[in-house]
């Protein structure tokens, strides 16, 4: 019976790693996909959604059939307080971070290589913000905070590396992406404060243990990120 048992947690530790592979991967691959490899706006919209579903159905099959649970934003007041306390200091602190290093940002070098998505119509973009900030957001929380987060917890028994490797993972796709776009020392600034928010929301999850705190924190940050990347483009 301990044989079994001990076989039983080895193929679970199995799949949590290839599940936590074929997740961290995607992301990164679509960012490439669109800003490297297609000319084809039709094929860049096609695959990442794709790759969204993908993580996504992953995430989702993980909670329902391996963990027997259901999804729930896990609301709690005192979380959704901390939530919002926290995204409003991002929010003033990427506002104030564009307001000094602004002009400093190659804006047609941008363009150029956001024209491929369709982000360059006004429209487009605007209802991709909504999508980013309602929708996405809480993708990434539920992806990378609860999915990417309770496996890294389960595999290596401390939150501090479960933090750190979560925050890590969500911020690998966010570096490529913005490396297409800035010059190195903008990429590193730009990656160290999605490194350290990341984490901040790998922590807070798992101190409430709740998504709608998570959700509403990185909604706030991705409206000042959006807010500025539409001063810039328009």
């Amino acid at each position: 019976m301990q044989i079994l048992s001990i076989l039983a947690l080895m193929e679970r530790r199995r799949e949590s790693i290839l599940a936590l592979l074929l997740v961290a991967a995607m992301p990164t691959t679509s960012i490439v996909f669109a800003l490297q490899v297609s000319d084809s706006e039709f094929l860049t919209q096609v695959f990442f959604i794709f790759a969204k579903i993908w993580i996504i159905a992953i995430s989702l099959y993980w909670l329902y059939r391996v963990d027997n649970s259901k999804f729930s934003l896990q609301r709690t007041r005192e979380g959704e307080r901390s939530g919002l306390i926290i995204g409003s200091g991002m929010f003033f602190i990427i506002l104030a971070t564009y307001t000094i290093l602004g002009e400093s940002i190659d804006i047609e070098k941008m363009r150029a290589e956001i024209s491929s998505t369709g982000l360059l119509d006004r429209n487009t973009f605007l209802i991709g913000v909504v999508y980013w900030v309602i929708f996405n957001s809480l993708v990434e929380e539920f992806v990378f905070r609860k999915f990417v987060g309770e496996r890294l917890l389960e595999l290596t028994g401390s939150q501090t590396l479960s933090i750190i490797g979560s925050a890590a993972i969500f911020t690998l796709h966010h570096t490529v992406a913005l490396s297409f776009y800035f010059v190195w020392w903008q990429t590193l600034l730009a990656t160290i404060g999605i490194l350290v928010a990341g984490g901040i929301w790998s922590w807070l999850y798992l101190r409430y243990y709740s998504l709608s705190a998570c959700w509403i924190s990185h909604a706030i940050a991705d409206v000042a990120v959006f807010g500025t990347a539409y001063l810039i483009l328009f």
